[in-house]
Parts: C-alpha cells; sequence; structure tokens
C-alpha cells in the first residue's frame, strides 16, 4: 500500500501503523502577511492551480470585502454572489466603491444581469431569497459564505445544501454550529461537520490573546470590554429597537453600552476557560477597527513585561498572521486594512500587580475577520481533499522506540514509535504536492485514532508536548508547521544533503525533519532518559551523559556516535538510496 507514495521505502504491513493523506486535488497553505496598512494582503503563490469554489450569499460588509480578499489569493475563486436586494449593477458599485477601504483596486464591470466580471473573472449573480433556491451545484460553489445575517442556525444555513452547496460558513456566532477561530481550534475540525462558525470579529481578537497568556501562565477568570467601531445594525439617528432601547440611539452621536456573547465564547473555542471569562461592549462613532480590553487574574505569578514578552514570542511565531504586536504609540486608523485577528498594544495595557492586570488589543472588525473567512474554508477544504489509507496495527507486545525520516522530492515525514502510549508518529515537517501527496501530521495511539491535527495540544513555554507525551519538542506547530511558518516566503526550506536532511524555517522558529539533537534531547528526556541526539535519521536516547562519543551523532559516517539499538554503538554510513529502514525491533 506504501508503494503509492513515491520515495517512500516500504514498511511492513505486519509491524506498523501509518496513517497516509493522499489528497484528491492538490493544493497549497497560504502563508499570510500582514501590516498594519497592508490592502490587499500578500499571499504566495501556489503550487498547483487547484482552487476551493466558494459562493456568497448576502453582499453586505463581510460578503463584499470577503470578495476583495479572494480575487487576490489563488487559493480560494469566488463563482457566484447572491442578494436578493441587489442587483448586479448596484453590486458592481458597492464592490468598486468603499469609504473605509478605499476603491478597489482593480477592474470591475457587468456583463449581463446575472454575471459580474472582476479582473477578467466571470462570477455569477442570483437574487434568491430562499437559500435553498441558489442554484450552487450550477455555479459549481462547494463552499457557501453565510454573511447574509439571517440564516445563522445549522438548520437555516443547511438549506444552502439543497442548491448544491457542500459546506457552510457562517460570518457570525451561532447558537448551534460548531465554532472555529483559526490560530485557536481550527484543527478540530472534523470532515463531517457541513455548517460551522466563523465566530465573530471580537471573538477572533480576543481568543488568540486568551490562547497564549492561558497556555503560558493561566487565566484565572477576565472581564473583556470591547470598544467597538459601528455597525450596519445601529441607526444613524435615533430610531425603534425594541429589544435593544440603548441600541436604537443615533450611532454618531454617542457612546452606547451594549451586550456581546463574544468573551463567553472564547470558552466554546478554548474549553478550558469556559465559564472564566465574560464581557460587553461599548459602540462608538467609528467607521471602522476596535479594540479589546482584556482584564485577568493570572494563575501563575508574572510581570506586566513577562506577559509582553510570551505574546511577542507568539506573534513572531506560532501565531504570526493571527496574532500581532506592536510597542509603538499607534491609534486606531493605523490598523484599518490590517489581516491580523489580534495586534496587542503593549503600551496601552498595564499591570496592577504579579497576577492582575490589563491587555489591550487592536483589530479591524471587518478586513481581519473577512481574511479568517476564507482561511477556515481553507482548511476544510484541506481536510476534505484528503483520503485515509491505513495499515495493519503495529505490533504492540514489544517496546521499541525508533525514529525515521525520508526526505525525497515528494514528500518528508517523521515516523516514531515509542513504549509511550503514543504508538506511530507521522509527521509532516515539509509539505510537497507532487503527484497529489500530501502527510499530515497524526498520531495513533493502542485503541484510539486521533485527527491529523491534534498531534501537538499543548504548548507548555516554548516547548510543545504531544497529548500521550510521548512527543516533545522545540517550537512545534499543531498545524504541520503553517502556524510557525505562517508569514515565511516558504513553509520551509530543506539544507543541503551535508546537514543530514535538517529542516529550517527561514525564521529559524522551525526545525525538524529527522530532528536535530536538541529535539532528540527533548523526546528522550520526556521519556525519562537523561540525552539524546539525532543520528543517521534515527533518535538515539541515552540513560548516560556522556553516550554521545567523539563524533557528532548526527553527521552521517561520524565517529563514535551514541548508543544504537540494534548497532554497534560506532558510526555508520547510511545505506545508499536515502534514510536506513526504520528501527522496528529491539527496545532501549
Amino acid at each position: 500500500m506504501l508503494s503509492d507514495v513515491n520515495g517512500i521505502l516500504p514498511i511492513s504491513e505486519t509491524n506498523a501503523d501509518v496513517i497516509f493523506y493522499r489528497k484528491s486535488t492538490a493544493r497549497s497553505i497560504q502563508p499570510i502577511k500582514a501590516t498594519a496598512t497592508e490592502i490587499p494582503p500578500t499571499v504566495a503563490k501556489s503550487r498547483s492551480s487547484g482552487k476551493t469554489k466558494v459562493g456568497i450569499n448576502g453582499f453586505g460588509r463581510i460578503g463584499r470585502l470577503v470578495l476583495r480578499i479572494a480575487t487576490f489569493r489563488d487559493d480560494i475563486d469566488v463563482v457566484a454572489v447572491n442578494d436578493p436586494f441587489i442587483d448586479a449593477k448596484y453590486m458592481a458599485y458597492m464592490f468598486k466603491y468603499d469609504s473605509t477601504h478605499g476603491p478597489y483596486k482593480g477592474t470591475v464591470r457587468v456583463v449581463d444581469e446575472s454575471t459580474l466580471e472582476i479582473n477578467g473573472k466571470q462570477i455569477k449573480v442570483s437574487s434568491k431569497r430562499d437559500p435553498a433556491e441558489i442554484p450552487w451545484g450550477d455555479y459549481g460553489a462547494e463552499y457557501v459564505v453565510e454573511s447574509s445575517g439571517v440564516f445563522t442556525t445549522v438548520e437555516k444555513a443547511s438549506a444552502h445544501k439543497k442548491g448544491g452547496a457542500k459546506k457552510v460558513v457562517i460570518s457570525a456566532p451561532s447558537g448551534d454550529a460548531p465554532m472555529f477561530v483559526v490560530g485557536v481550534n481550527e484543527t478540530t475540525y472534523k470532515p463531517s461537520m457541513d455548517v460551522v462558525s466563523n465566530a465573530s470579529c471580537t471573538t477572533n481578537c480576543l481568543a488568540p490573546l486568551a490562547k497564549v497568556v492561558h497556555e503560558e501562565f493561566g487565566i484565572l477568570e477576565g472581564l473583556m470590554t470591547t470598544v467597538h467601531a459601528t455597525t450596519a445594525t445601529q441607526k444613524t439617528v435615533d430610531g425603534p429597537s425594541m429589544k435593544d432601547w440603548r441600541g436604537g440611539r443615533g450611532a454618531g452621536q454617542n457612546i452606547i453600552p451594549s451586550s456581546t456573547g463574544a468573551a463567553k465564547a472564547v470558552g466554546k473555542v478554548l474549553p478550558e476557560l469556559n465559564g472564566k471569562l465574560t464581557g460587553m461592549a461599548f459602540r462608538v462613532p467609528t467607521p471602522n477597527v476596535s479594540v479589546v480590553d482584556l482584564t485577568c487574574r493570572l494563575e501563575k505569578s508574572a510581570s506586566y513585561e513577562d506577559v509582553k514578552a510570551a505574546i511577542k514570542y507568539a506573534s513572531e511565531g506560532p501565531l504570526r498572521g493571527i496574532l500581532g504586536y506592536t510597542d509603538e504609540d499607534v491609534v486606531s486608523n493605523d490598523f484599518v486594512g490590517d489581516s491580523r485577528s489580534s495586534i496587542f498594544d503593549a503600551k496601552a495595557g498595564i499591570g496592577l500587580s504579579k497576577s492582575f492586570m490589563k491587555l489591550v488589543s487592536w483589530y479591524d472588525n471587518e478586513w481581519g475577520y473577512s481574511n479568517r473567512v476564507l482561511d477556515l474554508i481553507e482548511h476544510m477544504a484541506l481536510v476534505a481533499a484528503t483520503k485515509i489509507i491505513k495499515i495493519n496495527q503495529l505490533d504492540r507486545s514489544r517496546d521499541k522506540r525508533a525514529l525515521w525520516a525520508q526526505r525525497s522530492s515528494s514528500v518528508s515525514s517523521c515516523y516514531c514509535s515509542s513504549s509511550s502510549p503514543l504508538v506511530l508518529v507521522l509527521h509532516l515537517n515539509f509539505i510537497s504536492y507532487t503527484n497529489n501527496i500530501v502527510a499530515m501530521p497524526t498520531h495513533v495511539f493502542a485503541d484510539e485514532e486521533v485527527g491529523f491535527d491534534s498531534m501537538i495540544v499543548k504548548a507548555d513555554g516554548r516547548t510543545c508536548l504531544s497529548q500521550s507525551h510521548g512527543f516533545r519538542g522545540q517550537c512545534w506547530s499543531d498545524t504541520n508547521c503553517r502556524l510557525v511558518c505562517r508569514n515565511e516566503e516558504e513553509m520551509i526550506i530543506m539544507h543541503g544533503e551535508a546537514e543530514a536532511a535538517v529542516c529550517e524555517s527561514p525564521s529559524k522558529l522551525f526545525t525538524g525533519l529527522c530532528f536535530s539533537d536538541r529535539n532528540c534531547s527533548a523526546i528522550c528526556e520526556k521519556e525519562n532518559f537523561v540525552t539524546g541526539h539525532c543520528k543517521f535519521w534515527k533518535c538515539i536516547c541515552s540513560k548516560d551523559c556522556g553516550a554521545g562519543g567523539g563524533g557528532g551523532g548526527g553527521d552521517p559516517g561520524g565517529g563514535g556516535g551514541g548508543e544504537d539499538p540494534g548497532a554497534g554503538g560506532g558510526g555508520e554510513d547510511p545505506p545508499e538510496g536515502g534514510p536506513p529502514q526504520p528501527l522496528l525491533t529491539g527496545s532501549l
């Protein structure tokens, strides 16, 4: 079965349990570029022509910006727009001119009453009131952005499926749809989920910030206030608002207190914070850009400087492109067009004690959120484009540990078997789309299969841990390097042959593939060994601190490397044609 995968050495079906993901359509994960003045975001070119076909229902603020952003991404193809209240000519006008984000930097023209042409690409237009009547299937739209603000439950949004849509993303909080915040919990998405919510713009701002602070220091409790820009539901002058009397007052004349479920919703995407956060909003007379104020009490004692350092680290590494950091004297207009979900303002916050402080983070509640809608769709498409091929389970009667990594032109992966509950790991460090093959990070437990993006579940400082604690590595990502390398020109770069197939991100925040000595030491340490080093694509663990020997254990042909299961302990040249076969016999 493994022969399907070009370049991967065969593994006996009697002693291996591996999950491969064969993509039906080659795709690329889009690194996200983000600056405070960026319109549109820079997106790396994909390695294939495969695009996700998207339809938009509701051509309001979010619908129009989703389309704007999509026209400058080459992983998304918007094929149709539906709005019962706007004809094609008016759609073109509203799309071309925007008082907040400026005129569209491209070409727009009306072909006929049912077709727009944007940058030379034709997009179908319809005006159906009932989502079940929109012929998404005829348009080729597999994913629908439900941005009308009306169909926000699973039942209502599912009506799009009657017209041929396969998946629906609600661009608003939902009472019953699974809720996702990219960078926080999108890896928990399952292919069986047909209708999902992208949460709210405020939840998208708060959740990444809360994630970092909670994982580093622990949040005991917190109160959030969002100072939120005016939205389309508010009144220009005083008018009736039966459910919210204060909300009916003139938006341009008042600061209006309002309720929000954004803080409580964080508990849905970060269950460990469920019941620990709540909040409220002030609606203010500005057209765009909002700011979150999170006042929280920490579990661990930490200064405000400590918290700033942790957020800065996350913004430059695992959450780059999602969470930003600034220590400049900025104001709200400086973030118009910022594609990040949350930009922490180091100068605006303040600490009262070692466990109580106020954290401030900005967000473009329109542009940033619209970017995340498309990011979520592309993540869903990547998951949907995979097919699991299972091989017989590993013989668990033997206590064994081995690490083998194969580097080839098509796919590079690491296979780990361990004495821990983690029996086998297939971990992707280098994504290649040759032959439509992609290997996603996966772990397989004795009697349980875990989702491919959940290999790493907890970041402990700058160290990541697997659920079984059978894997530990320095700065590893829980979404196959996307969060680490999200803002890199390339996902990772490959070093030359002399460096024994070590891969590294340009930011130096990710190293791996065959693992470095540092990563091997971290893995071995978690299994109660003293030390470890990387040798010939194998992670060698030792009880003896001095087991390293004279030559560098990670250099092919090096002298006297550390203890090697099934080998004589000395250095050996790797066999011709690539790394050695996996060590699936013997124990440490």
